[in-house]
């Protein structure tokens, strides 16, 4: 799944949106703009180009500064059959041991945060069923669980 303008919103139950990803027009670097349903600038994503490993950097605001990077995110491996990613917060600067570890399975539309390398679960997205079988034809609908406090190491 590629994120690009408007194709991911995230939507409280009342359908209101709360976040929305925004591709800016034109940029030499792959960028997206995660705003809040007021418009707000809440995080900028930079994709690293001709890295092996997919890495972005995720800045509070609109900024590009080191002063405010939040996270650093990149594959587990080159080569993957299922989706792993690990997160290494702004103060890990060797990246020997990730923060966090994302494990996704795209096809079932969900994924779960990993603290680090352990089997502890901070967040969880899972594809909301409401029929016996899948079938989609308006926009996915997901549920996410946070642990306290989690967010906020993400969004500053």
């Amino acid at each position: 799944m590629k994120i690009t303008d408007g194709n991911f919103v995230i939507k409280n139950g009342d359908g209101n949106m709360l976040f929305k990803v925004k591709d800016p027009f034109f940029s030499i670097h792959e960028k997206r703009i995660l705003v809040d349903g007021y418009g707000t600038k809440v995080l900028t994503l930079r994709g690293k180009i001709m890295t092996m490993y997919d890495r972005w950097q995720v800045f509070r605001g609109e900024s590009k500064e080191e002063s405010d990077l939040l996270y650093t995110v990149k594959r587990s491996n080159m080569i993957q059959l299922t989706t792993k990613l690990d997160e290494f917060l702004a103060d890990n600067i060797e990246e020997k041991k990730c923060d966090y570890r994302v494990e996704g399975v795209w096809l079932e539309s969900s994924c779960v945060v990993y603290a680090g390398d352990s089997d502890i679960i901070v967040a969880q997205v899972n594809k909301l069923y409401f029929l016996p079988f899948s079938f989609n034809i308006s926009p996915m609908r997901l549920t996410l669980g946070l642990e306290d406090g989690i967010l906020r190491k993400w969004i500053g």
